[in-house]
């Protein structure tokens, strides 16, 4: 799954139920823990802490662990919730969603003491946090943007758009989502952070089913068929990369450096499992690559390179 770089370190999950920590200068496994459960959900690293959840994305088990990054030891686990799924980490507390159980929980990553909890009664896939405030989106019909006090879990504000984003990207102090408008396509929200108000709309011709990625001013929307760069200043498309391919199942990923736009499409079913497109800033194209190795999700990149790690335990580095 999606790896977090920390302490010269990539640490990813697997649907195995294994978390590895692999050295990034050498490419040798450091430790790896088994957790018995599928991991579904992105790791995250506060100082010399691991913290992932495990367990089916929808699911009716999943729990919430911490490991030392330097050995693997296992710190505490948190299993209040059924499934922990896409975290994120702020001033020593993580906060995560908890599936079809439909809660957001924030939880002390020191003591793994609960801090506070927020009951939606609908799907939650992960959150985000950025100024004091959790966002997150609630799932499936009409959707739900949420905005929290990460103090007290006390509503700030929440909008209703029909969005399926599944996770916002927050960045710039604004909120982005998506919303699929029919079966081909997709509307893009950038709202304030502040108070929820949309500062801009802009409509897509294909179906965004992943997350957008911000990076340099620009935000990135991905489908199978084309990859989406848009002005975050007033949701112009810069210019669209089309992979000639029709809709199909899969999950989609990008990662950005200074020089390359990494487009990661994973296909159901292959082959190939999953193809690479490696882009120049402007949008063309510079190589592509067929990879064999099950679903491949990109991370953000770490001292000008790119990881990607897939379901079945294989890292890559790309520079």
């Amino acid at each position: 799954m999606t790896p977090v770089i920390g302490n010269k370190t990539a640490y990813f999950g697997s649907s195995a139920g294994l978390l590895y920590a692999v050295d990034t200068e050498t490419g040798t496994e450091s430790w790896y823990a088994d957790v018995d459960e599928p991991i579904n959900a992105v790791p995250a690293v506060a100082d010399s802490t691991i913290i992932v959840g495990s367990g089916e994305q929808y699911g009716d088990a999943g729990n919430v662990y911490t490991f030392d990054t330097s050995d693997g030891t296992q710190r505490w686990k948190y299993d209040d919730g059924r499934l922990a799924s896409i975290m994120a980490v702020n001033d020593g507390t993580a906060y995560f969603g908890t599936g079809e159980q439909g809660e957001v929980h924030a939880v002390d990553v020191d003591s793994g003491t609960k801090e506070w909890k927020f009951d939606t009664g609908e799907t939650i896939v992960g959150a985000a946090v950025s100024d004091g405030m959790v966002f997150f989106e609630t799932l499936p019909d009409e959707g739900t943007i949420y905005a929290l006090s990460a103090d007290d879990g006390a509503v700030e504000w929440k909008s209703s758009i029909n969005t399926d984003t599944r996770v916002p990207t927050v960045g710039d102090e604004t909120v982005y989502v998506s919303a699929n408008s029919d079966r081909f396509g997709s509307d893009l929200y950038a709202l304030q952070a502040s108070d929820g108000t949309v500062s801009w709309t802009t409509s897509l011709e294909s179906r965004i089913d992943s997350y957008p990625v911000l990076a340099n001013d620009t935000l990135y929307a991905a489908a199978s068929d084309t990859l989406y760069a848009i002005d975050t200043d007033n949701g112009d498309p810069i210019w669209n990369y089309e992979t000639g391919r029709e809709y199909v199942n899969g999950t989609y990923s990008v990662g950005v450096t200074d020089n390359t736009v990494y487009f990661i499409l994973s296909l159901e079913p292959g082959p190939p499992e999953a193809i690479l497109y490696a882009l120049k800033p402007d949008g063309t194209e510079r190589w592509t690559a067929e990879l064999e190795h099950g679903n491949i999700f990109a991370t953000a990149p770490a001292d000008g390179k790119l990881y990607l790690a897939s379901s079945d335990g294989t890292l890559y580095k790309l520079s």
